[in-house]
This record gives structure tokens, C-alpha cells and sequence, in this order.
């Protein structure tokens, strides 16, 4: 039986001199020879460092079909001109040569070095070669730094060409090239236009549309063909750059003066500097209130107890900012000792605090001991009536005992119905904040906004203190609730925890926080296969993840995790969808609603909360039926333990 080999190349940076191909042929030449081999597959990374991360999907992709080659014949091979083309980290930053020694060991795949052969022969080779390997980059890296700060402290080119220069050569007596910056004709006037205007008092924005009036363009990168329109960050890159005023820059610290013909003066462009620096806070605050936060100025830090401020980064997710919730202490704190709260999705966030506001509001109980605030009772004047009673005679102090406990029935009474109106208030109230959930996943707008304004206020009325706290394993979300005003207790503190599994489910609903390229682990698999259920009323099947779209895996990957779909499906805690079988499609029965909840009784011993029935498997009614159909979920679920 012929063996399978993939085969790989890789170059850190850009390859300009064809070392792939050469790095492709040099193995295919070695898998040629024999012919009990067989290639099957060619990949290649560029412009991914070894050394200071691991190499890109082309490595990935080279991995992921060598495994699966060898589970489907037993053995398979992957191929690489050297050993130093797959990893050269410490282990730590990036990936180490023995990780990928202990993968082929694992997973039946034979590493082949054509330089090196002896590498992957065993793991002790494995790790001194890996030692090797980085070593070597590391010296490398430093003698290359060292080269360039000495041709930068002459003023020689290195780096990238700016726009507005081109590169001159210098020759000298020993005929050695030298290559210098110049001013480039063809770009001289919008250069000097751009600095001539900022020195004016413009703005970045004001310039890019002055010099698009005027018809420049910027200038295309190394790769580029399309000529683009000047934009504000475009003219920014410009002012910003040290270049344009003749100083050469390298590792943050100015080397050289005067190595180059300049475009404005030292002086000209501190002053430019001043100016813009001046002007980007504005900027920042204006482009954060665009942006609507439901728990703006209500949270706080459930590890230091500091304010939870809200950020809008740059990068822009379904035409919007991402908003994010982040501890006061990564702003204000610059040491080691500093929050480690990590930032929060504000979508996931939002999200769990609205599936969970009905078991928040209705926590009857905290540590073992009941939630029952007593109302603060004005029985001062029965009071002193007791005691004059008690000094006259013993019929005089009986009525006036019963005068005092019939008052405090009474109080207590009205409390309790002021406290059930005020909580019946509250849960009419919850579907709001679902529907704006369901409207701002849509996109913000004016409306969006002004909502989550007017449902803030709602929140900072229910609620005394609200804290969050992330773990790695769960999400905790802690409350104080308020009673009314007549009441001897003021809050009484209820809590929800999200788990791993939960949280993956919330982000595959609301959209995952990072970018579709990121890998996928176990948890947010099961967790995106519940979410789909939740949403289509039936299990995923391995066709409907052919493609993934960012919130769902595709099936390569859920099969590359837990080897069958079945398997997947098993641990998720769902039943595998057969399509000959119709789905259902009809409507729910008021019998058959409360024949579900008594299921679950029986089965858990208990009655289901709100928030555990909105997560149920498929099978089951969901809450808005129940709510439909009789009226609220406290009343539905009555009407069923009652029944049974």
C-alpha cells in the first residue's frame, strides 16, 4: 500500500525570490523517488513567523489533512525542507519543534526533514533541534537589528518607502551601492499640499477632502494596483510620520537628523504634533456616544468592586462598533497588580442579564434563609394606647392588644400586596428588554438607543448594586433588588452563573467576539450546536454545516473534534434529526404544554425556573408559549404542578 505525503514550505516574510516553489520542488523531488509514496496535497504559509507565533492555516490545513490520511490508511507523511519551516519558538510565545513531535506521535504521522533528517526520529531529537532552531532565529534577529540601527544611524534606507519619496543610489570609491531617500517629483505637491494645510490649522478630514477636490490620490502599496481616495487616517499616517521632517526612526527612538531632504522642519512638525494630539480626544468621546449600553453606569467589578466603563473599539462588526464592558482598572491602572477582570462582549452580557431578569427578580431565597422583608410599621400611637390600657384594667388591655395586633395584619397585608404589584409590574415589564435585545442584534439606531436609555432607568429602579464576574470556567452575575420604600429591608441579593456551556450557547446567538478565523475549541461547538437547536427546533445535521458563516463551525471541524456527528450530538444532549420524519409543525395544546412541565418534575424533582426552560431541548414548548397560552409563566406552571 502506496503511503500519502503532504508536503509544506513556508517563508516569514514576504517571498520575493521564489523560496516556496524552491522549498515545493526540493520535496517533491524526495517523494518522487520512491514509489511506494504518493503526494497528495501542497501547502504554504507566507508572512508567518515562526518565531514570534506559529505559522499560518496553510500549517493548519497541512496538519489537519496528514491526520486524516493516517486515520483513513494507518500512516501517512508529512514532508518540509526543514524542520525550522514548522516551528522555532520558545514554547511558549510560539509553537516549539517537540509540540509537533508529540502531534505526529499522537496522531500517526511521520515527519520527513530533507535537511535534517534526524529531527522527528524521537522526541529527544525533537527537543534539541527545537532549541536549536530558536536560538539560531534569535541571533539571527539580533545581528539583523544590529545591521539596520547602524545603516539608520548613517542614514541609509531601510524600512518602507514613504509616499513622496523614491529611492536614490549612491556609489562610492570602493563601488559599494548605497540607497537613500529622495523627493519624488510626481508627489512632491500633494505632500507639501498635506503640511502646507495642517500648518494652517485644518483638520485631518478637511485635508482628505481638499486634496480629493483637487483629484490626488494616495499612492499604491507594493502589492496594490487601485489608486484609493485620501481619508482622514490616510492624511493622519502622513503628518505623524518623523520621515517627512528628515529624522530617522528606529525602535521608537530617533538615531539620525538630516539624512534626507525634508518636507517641514523639526520644529514644524512638533508643532503639528501639538495640534493633533490636541484634537483626539474630542474625536474619541464623540464616537462613543453613538453607541447605546443597556447596564451603562450600573455595574461594577465583581473582583475589585471599581465602576465597569463602557468601550467602543475601531473594529466594525455588522456595521456597527463592537462595544465592549471593561473593569475601571485596565484605564487607570498601569502595574502588574492591576483587575484581572477580562473585557466583556456587551452582546453576550445584555444577552445573559435578559434571559435571566425573571429568576433575578422572583429569588425567593438566599443562603437557606427566606426572602421576606418585613414593612416598617408606625405603632407608636397603639403602643402608648397598651400601656395606658394596662394600667386601668385587664379588659381595657385585652381590646387594646387586639386593636394592635389587627393593625400590624393590616399593614403587613397591604405590604405584601404593594410588594406582589410591584414584582407583577417588574415581570410585565421583562418582554421590553427582549424586544430590544432582538431589535438592537439588528443594528443601532435612534430608537434603539432611546430604548436602552429608558430600560437602564428601569434597571437602576429594581436594582440597588448589579456586579459581574468572569472566570475561565463561568459567568456570575450578582444582584441587590430593591423592595419598596415602606420595607425594613432595603435589597436583598440574588445571583445567576453562566457556565462555559452557557456562555458558548449565548455567543453563537447573539455572534461569536472574535473573528471567524479564530479556532473553535469543544465547548463553544456544543454550545453552537444547542443554540441551533434552540433556534430551528431540531439538531443540526452534518449538511446544514457544510459552509460555516463565523457563528456556526463547519462540519470539518466538528468532525476534526469529536470524530462522528453522532458523537457530537451525544454530548450536546440533542437527538439526531431525520429528515423522512415531518417535523412538528402544529400548535401546542394546553394539554400537552402542562403534560411537558410535569415531565420535568418528575424528572428533576422540582418545578422548572424561567430561565432553565428557555434553554430546554428541543421537544418542549418554550416559555412565550406557555406564557401564551396561560397567561404568564408563574401561572402555567401552577396550573401543571396543581393539575399532576
Amino acid at each position: 500500500m502506496r503511503v500519502s505525503c503532504v508536503i509544506y514550505a513556508a517563508k516569514s516574510s514576504e517571498d520575493r525570490r521564489g523560496s516556496i516553489p524552491d522549498q515545493l520542488q526540493e520535496c517533491r523531488e524526495l517523494v518522487g523517488v520512491d514509489s511506494d509514496r504518493e503526494l497528495v496535497g501542497e501547502y504554504s504559509d507566507e508572512r508567518f513567523s515562526a518565531y514570534r507565533g506559529n505559522r499560518g492555516p496553510g500549517l493548519v490545513e497541512a496538519m489537519r489533512h496528514a491526520e486524516e490520511l493516517a486515520f483513513e490508511n494507518g500512516r501517512a507523511e508529512l514532508w518540509v525542507q526543514h524542520s525550522d519551516r514548522l516551528a522555532r519558538g520558545d514554547g511558549v510565545r510560539a509553537r516549539h519543534a517537540v509540540e509537533i513531535g508529540l502531534w505526529a506521535l499522537k496522531r500517526g504521522v511521520d515527519v520527513r526533514c530533507v535537511q535534517d533528517p534526524d529531527t522527528f526520529r524521537d522526541l529527544l531529537y525533537a527537543v534539541v533541534t527545537g532549541q536549536r532552531n530558536h536560538e539560531d532565529s534569535r541571533r539571527r534577529g539580533l545581528a539583523m537589528a544590529a545591521g539596520r540601527r547602524r545603516a539608520a544611524e548613517r542614514g541609509e534606507f531601510i524600512g518602507y518607502l514613504p509616499d513622496g519619496y523614491k529611492l536614490g543610489a549612491d556609489i562610492d570609491d570602493r563601488g559599494r551601492v548605497t540607497k537613500r531617500m529622495v523627493i519624488d517629483p510626481g508627489r512632491r505637491n500633494v505632500i507639501e499640499a498635506i503640511f502646507r494645510l495642517a500648518l494652517r490649522g485644518r483638520t485631518t478630514g478637511q485635508i482628505a477632502v481638499s486634496l480629493n477636490r483637487h483629484g490626488w490620490v494616495t499612492k499604491p502599496g507594493r502589492r496594490d494596483t487601485v489608486v484609493a481616495k485620501w481619508t482622514s487616517g490616510s492624511v493622519l499616517h502622513v503628518l505623524r510620520n518623523p520621515r517627512y521632517a528628515g529624522l530617522v526612526p528606529f525602535s521608537g527612538r530617533i538615531v539620525a537628523r538630516d539624512s534626507w531632504p525634508a518636507y517641514v522642519s523639526e520644529r514644524q512638525h512638533q508643532r503639528i504634533a501639538v495640534m493633533l494630539d490636541a484634537r483626539m480626544p474630542a474625536k474619541g468621546i464623540a464616537s462613543r456616544r453613538l453607541e447605546a449600553y443597556l447596564l451603562a453606569g450600573l455595574l461594577r467589578c465583581g473582583r475589585c468592586g471599581r465602576p465597569i466603563h463602557c468601550q467602543t473599539t475601531k473594529r466594525r462588526v455588522a456595521g456597527g462598533a463592537s462595544r465592549r464592558y471593561a473593569c475601571a482598572s485596565h484605564e487607570k491602572d498601569r502595574h502588574a497588580d492591576r483587575c484581572g477582570l477580562p473585557v466583556i462582549v456587551a452582546d453576550q452580557l445584555e444577552a445573559m442579564l435578559i434571559g435571566s431578569l425573571r429568576t433575578l427578580l422572583t429569588a425567593t431565597e438566599q443562603d437557606g434563609v427566606p426572602d421576606t422583608a418585613e414593612p416598617v410599621l408606625d405603632l407608636s400611637w397603639e403602643r402608648e394606647r397598651l400601656r395606658e390600657a394596662a394600667s386601668r384594667d385587664e379588659t381595657a388591655f385585652h381590646d387594646a392588644l387586639q386593636g394592635l395586633l389587627s393593625r400590624q395584619r393590616e399593614v403587613r397585608t397591604a405590604y405584601e400586596q404593594s410588594a406582589g404589584q410591584q414584582l407583577l409590574r417588574q415581570l410585565e415589564a421583562v418582554p421590553r428588554f427582549d424586544a430590544w435585545a432582538s431589535e438592537a442584534l439588528r443594528g443601532q439606531s435612534e430608537q434603539t438607543r432611546t430604548a436602552a436609555s429608558e430600560l437602564n432607568g428601569l434597571l437602576a429602579r429594581w436594582f440597588t448594586e448589579m456586579t459581574v464576574d468572569v472566570t475561565a470556567t463561568e459567568v456570575t452575575i450578582a444582584v441587590l433588588r430593591r423592595f419598596p420604600l415602606d420595607s425594613a429591608a432595603t435589597a436583598r441579593r440574588a445571583s445567576v452563573v453562566f457556565d462555559r456551556l452557557d456562555w458558548a450557547r449565548v455567543a453563537c446567538l447573539v455572534g461569536r467576539s472574535r473573528f471567524r478565523c479564530a479556532a473553535w475549541d469543544d465547548v463553544e461547538i456544543l454550545g453552537a450546536m444547542q443554540a441551533w437547536a434552540l433556534i430551528h427546533d431540531r439538531a443540526p445535521t452534518s449538511q446544514d454545516w457544510v459552509n460555516g458563516h463565523g457563528v456556526w463551525p463547519t462540519n470539518k471541524t466538528v468532525y476534526r473534534h469529536f470524530t462522528s456527528w453522532r458523537g457530537a450530538l451525544r454530548r450536546a444532549g440533542l437527538e439526531r434529526h431525520r429528515p423522512n420524519e415531518p417535523p412538528r409543525n402544529w400548535a401546542w395544546s394546553d394539554q400537552e404544554i402542562l403534560e411537558a412541565i410535569r415531565v420535568w418534575v418528575r424528572e428533576h424533582g422540582r418545578a422548572p425556573r424561567w430561565d432553565e426552560w428557555a434553554r430546554a431541548a428541543p421537544g418542549r414548548p418554550c416559555t412565550w408559549t406557555v406564557e401564551k397560552h396561560f397567561g404568564g409563566w408563574t401561572t402555567g406552571v401552577a396550573a401543571a404542578v396543581g393539575v399532576g
